[in-house]
């Protein structure tokens, strides 16, 4: 059974889990060590507060290697079309995976000389990492200057655009986190 190894890929406590299926941690502890088998019933509602199928819960459990996934940069997938001008360009780096709680992204924002894109808010949290050149991270009410090796971390509902500010263009690290308990406000650090 993999239990443990589901419940951990998706960040769940046995808290959790045990919340989700009305079962008490401790069977759900015997279930994941193997000392105790569960019910069809009981697999029904695991399967389900884990978002999988029974046979996922069942199935093998898989060579450590294959818990790593490794795209190549030849292998990103872009986003959006060719970039108009004042849009940014997104390439997928992780595209095709399911069920993680963050979903990364390489950004290229538009150039200083373009008008800046439209602001963008989302649920969840992000995170950008300037990877080369210099970038400005704007919100409402503030502009930061972001250069290779800075990075930012801020609640995505805050509305946000990025923009490359050098000759060349930026490449920003994007992460956004793509967990339902994610939508908590983030202290500012500065």
């Amino acid at each position: 059974m993999r239990l443990r190894l589901l419940r951990k890929q998706q960040g769940m406590t046995l808290a959790t889990v045990a919340e989700r299926t009305g079962l008490t941690k401790s069977y759900l502890s015997k279930l994941e060590r193997g000392q105790s088998s569960p019910s069809l019933v009981v697999a029904l509602k695991l399967a389900g507060a884990l978002g999988v199928d029974v046979e996922t819960l069942f199935g093998e459990n898989p060579d450590p290697a294959e818990l790593v996934t490794v795209v190549r940069a030849h292998e990103r997938i872009s986003i959006e079309g060719p970039a108009e001008a004042g849009e940014p360009r997104y390439e997928g780096i992780a595209t095709g995976i399911t069920g993680n709680l963050m979903v990364p992204f390489m950004l290229y924002p538009c150039r200083a000389d373009e008008p800046w894109s439209p602001f963008r808010e989302h649920e969840g949290q992000e995170f950008v990492f300037v990877h080369r050149g210099s970038a400005e991270l704007q919100t409402p009410s503030d502009t930061v200057r972001l250069d290779v090796g800075d990075s930012a971390y801020f609640a995505g509902t805050l509305p946000h655009r990025m923009r490359s500010t050098g000759k060349r263009e930026a490449a920003v690290l994007l992460l956004i986190s793509n967990h339902p308990d994610a939508d908590m406000t983030i202290p500012s650090h500065r």
